[in-house]
């Protein structure tokens, strides 16, 4: 039996979540499809809210355990339809945008 331990917090607008330990038995979970976002930037000091993001709605702000604060935006099934996603947010002012695999609350 292989468990995992992950821990992440997340932060929402003025109010935060913790989703502290999640145990996960591999030998019976079924694998979860492949899920995208989009990063809009990483930090690992003077972070902002992400209200910070004006024409961006449901950024999320989440805190890793490698020390960054990531701010994400959508969860999208196929990394296509984060591509068209991408190319407007990138036009709306965040040119260094990118694609990353889906990190889980």
């Amino acid at each position: 039996m292989v468990k995992k331990t992950t821990t992440i917090t997340v932060y929402r607008e003025e109010q935060p979540y913790v989703s502290n330990v999640v145990e996960i038995d591999a030998t019976q979970t079924q694998p979860e499809k492949k899920r995208y976002t989009i990063q809009l930037m990483a930090l690992t000091r003077n972070f902002v809210k992400p209200s910070y993001f004006k024409n961006l709605n449901n950024v999320k702000l989440v805190r890793c355990n490698d020390g960054y604060v990531r701010y994400l935006y959508g969860n999208y099934p196929a990394k296509y339809v984060a591509k068209k996603f991408l190319k407007e947010v990138q036009e709306k002012g965040y040119p260094k945008a990118f694609i990353r695999d889906y990190i889980q609350e």
